[in-house]
């Protein structure tokens, strides 16, 4: 299960970082979004434990550089 989230949050870094290095970034604006924290399973309790457990709402602007 901890292998799915650090994958997944690295094929969504990839993708933002795409999108910022593009000429579409100047017209494109990107919302990353979380509607819940996670389903249950084998690692739910290492994660319900995690004191910085939140959703997650990040604007990135159009024109915007990291």
């Amino acid at each position: 299960m901890l292998n799915s989230v650090h994958v997944s949050d690295r094929v969504i870094g990839e993708f933002i970082r795409t999108i910022l290095s593009d000429d579409i970034n100047k017209n494109t604006l990107i919302v990353l979004s979380s509607d819940h924290l996670a389903m249950p399973n084998a690692a739910s309790k290492m994660l319900d434990s995690s004191p910085k457990k939140r959703n997650l709402l990040m604007y990135f602007m159009p024109g915007f550089q990291s």
